[in-house]
C-alpha cells in the first residue's frame, strides 16, 4: 500500500511539474511573437537605439 500512495505522490508532482513548463514554453512562444512584431519593433526598440547611438536609425 505504501507504493501506490508514494506513485500518487510522484504523478502528482511530476505532472505540476509538467504543467510549470508547458505554461512557460506557452509565454516563451507568446512573448516571442510581441517582441519580434512590427509595432513593438518600431514603437519601442528603435527608438532606445537611436537614442543610445545618438542617430536616427530608420527600418525598411
Amino acid at each position: 500500500m505504501a507504493e501506490v500512495v508514494a506513485g500518487k505522490k510522484r504523478s502528482g508532482w511530476l505532472r505540476k511539474l509538467g504543467w510549470v513548463f508547458l505554461i512557460l514554453i506557452v509565454l516563451l512562444v507568446i512573448a516571442y511573437f510581441v517582441g519580434t512584431s512590427s509595432a513593438v519593433f518600431k514603437g519601442v526598440i528603435l527608438p532606445k537605439v537611436s537614442k543610445s547611438l545618438n542617430a536616427n536609425v530608420t527600418v525598411q
